[in-house]
This record gives structure tokens, sequence and C-alpha cells, in this order.
């Protein structure tokens, strides 16, 4: 017995038909669980990386800048990401310490119901969207040598 209307469509079909729906170029995985989309927005330009998690009912959505941090600023691109991450309400900035590499993570936990294209949408436009909104911060703090909290009270208010 199924209390939930559990669907029976594959999460990777959903993203698939999300993307189409909207017209979106993307390029899709040998293994078919995980789609790439590009984006250039006024300040950036980004990589969202979808990845479908079948077994455990999950879907992933990673957003990615072209910038990396150097390593001399890490630790202070990572107070700052510290920061904003406080005030987020959903999802989450990661700094790669070794390699510099920034994301923002979103996921969906459809255990137990359906992925619609609508939430596809939602978080592919909050992952760019966010990105968007914190890439100038985040430059700001490795090139122009602003500190952390002012940078993000800049942003946030």
């Amino acid at each position: 017995m199924e209390l939930f209307g559990t669907s029976t469509t594959s999460l990777y079909d959903t993203v698939v038909q999300a993307f189409m729906e909207a017209e979106l170029k993307f390029r899709t995985s040998n293994d078919q669980t995980i789609l790439q989309l590009g984006f250039t927005l006024e300040n950036g330009t980004y990589q969202v990386f979808v990845k479908t998690r079948e077994d455990r009912r999950q879907v992933l959505f990673f957003g990615y800048t072209d910038s990396k941090v150097p390593a001399d600023k890490r630790l202070t691109v990572a107070e700052l990401l510290t920061r904003a991450n406080f005030g987020i309400l959903v999802g989450n900035f990661e700094l790669d310490m070794d390699t510099g590499e920034i994301r923002y993570k979103t996921c969906i936990d459809v255990d137990g119901g359906h992925l619609t294209p609508k939430m596809v949408h939602t978080h592919v436009t909050l992952n760019v969207g966010t990105l968007n909104q914190y890439l100038p911060s985040i430059l700001s703090v490795i090139y122009g040598g602003v500190e952390p909290k002012a940078a993000i009270q800049k942003i946030e208010g």
C-alpha cells in the first residue's frame, strides 16, 4: 500500500523533461545519472550539474563558478562562505580547500513522493541565482582585500 503516491517515473527522466520544457540546452553522462547546463549572467558564468540517485530517491544540484580561490585566500573565503551559509535557508556553499573550487549545493529528497519539473526549475534557478548574487562578494574578498564580514554585510544588508 502506498500512502504518498510514489511516482514510477525515473528522477532522471523528470529532470530531462523539466529541461526540455524550459528549452534549456544540456548534456548528459553516459550512465544517465548526471546532466549539465551552462549559464551566463551579469556577474559570471556558471555550470550546474544535476545528479540523480534513483536508489535513494534524491536529486542533487551542484552549481559551480569558473573562479578558483588561490591557496593563500582559502581560509578567508571559507570564513565568507560560512557567514553566507548561516543566512541561507536552502542549500549551502562548499569550498574544496585543496583545489579552491567553490560550489553551491541543494538537494531534493523525494522518497515517498514524486519529483516535478517545477521542483527541478526551482532548484536550478536557486543554484544559479545564489551563485550570481554572492560571486561579487567572493571576488571582492579574493582580489579586493575586503574582509568577509564586510562583504556579507554589503550583500545581505
